[in-house]
């Protein structure tokens, strides 16, 4: 299988809900309106990385961000 890393941009969330419609397994809504993407790995200036099987739907939620804050790195095998 694939391995992607996603690559989140929460500080430019606009908490529309799409990638936890869509992904649930990876994200859930916060208390202050924005997205979370759940158990992260790593966490700088509000960049949230998750390594995880490529999955057709965090392609999905990546493509349909509305603010285009889901980013996709596919990852060498």
């Amino acid at each position: 299988m694939t391995k992607v890393k996603i690559i989140y941009d929460r500080k430019n969330c606009s908490g529309c809900c799409t990638c936890v419609n869509l992904d649930p397994d990876n994200w859930e809504m916060a208390k202050d309106a924005k997205c979370n993407l759940k158990e992260n790995t790593e966490r700088e200036d509000e960049l949230f990385v998750k390594e995880i099987e490529y999955d057709m739907r965090i392609q999905m939620a990546s493509d349909q961000c509305p603010a285009s804050v889901i980013k996709l790195e596919r990852l060498k095998e």
